[in-house]
């Protein structure tokens, strides 16, 4: 008994959960931000491919994981220093914002860190958030305002668009699409948007972890039906009217006039042979 609880407390301390802040910023003014759980032994890595957001790396045989790209800042994976800027990744000390000497694939989260990239040369720290803020049970959250198409046929592509109340685009923020059967997280891009394809039937609903939105938003994915599978009706021509039909209305006009001409021409003839 004493060596089944043993083992049971080893399992559940592998698989024990945390909880840690991220901070990307991409520019100025575009911060991403989030709190997010991880299993024990995580590393950054696995970390932030699970906050939603789309991350290229390459993997180094002496260096290990670099980071290429988050969102659509960066570069590719076959050239993943492209450029004299990067992505510099920190973790928070304190009130302060230290760079990290372990790569993203070696370093080990811990309950309650703050982890930071920031795209830009050595020394561009992100935004400083503490942890408090990020994951604290009383953050206060904002307003958004969530618009998205009231129907759309199976399969389609759709736009979903975030913005504040005063219609400011709210970039790389975290979108929950619920779904009959399951759900999908989508973050908004620069430009507040975000797109997913629907490919089964159902009322797709929206909301957002971080923000309290103004109205709720659904869209209804239909089948499409048989009209619109054929498009728009192509209005059908008029029949031109055939030659012979055109010459045959004036000659059935003139028939009879022509008659008339012969029948004059006929009676003069007899005339002037009776005078003879």
């Amino acid at each position: 008994m004493k060596r089944w609880l043993l083992v049971l407390l080893m399992l559940s301390a592998t698989v024990s959960a945390g909880r840690a802040g991220l901070v990307v910023q991409f520019s100025n003014s575009s911060v991403f931000e989030k709190c997010i759980d991880f299993q024990s032994g995580d590393s950054a890595f696995e970390f932030i491919k699970n906050s939603g957001l789309v991350v290229v790396t390459y993997k180094y045989e002496t260096l290990g994981i670099a980071l290429c790209g988050i969102g659509s800042l960066g570069c590719d994976a076959s050239n993943c220093f492209c450029k004299s800027d990067y992505w510099g990744f920190y973790y928070l000390d304190g009130n302060d914002w230290k760079y990290s000497d372990a790569g993203i694939g070696d370093y080990k989260m811990k309950d309650g860190d703050v982890i930071g990239f920031r795209w830009g040369s050595y020394g561009n720290t992100p935004e400083t958030h503490s942890f408090n803020e990020l994951c604290g049970s009383g953050t206060e959250k904002t307003r958004a305002v969530i618009t998205a198409p009231d129907s759309v046929p199976v399969n389609s592509t759709i736009l979903v668009k975030m913005t504040s109340e005063d219609g400011k685009p709210l970039v790389y923020e975290s979108v929950i699409v619920e779904f009959s059967g399951g759900k999908k997280e989508l973050v908004t891009n620069e430009s507040g948007e975000a797109t997913f394809s629907a490919d089964r039937e159902g009322i797709y609903s929206y909301s957002s972890p971080n923000h309290l939105l103004s109205s709720f938003r659904v869209t209804n994915i239909v089948m499409p039906t048989e009209a619109s599978l054929k498009g728009p009706e192509t209005p059908a021509e008029e029949t031109p009217t055939s030659v012979g039909m055109a010459l045959a209305n004036p000659l059935q006009t003139a028939l009879p006039v022509l008659a008339g001409g012969i029948a004059i021409l006929a009676f003069l003839y007899v005339l002037k042979r009776v005078r003879k």
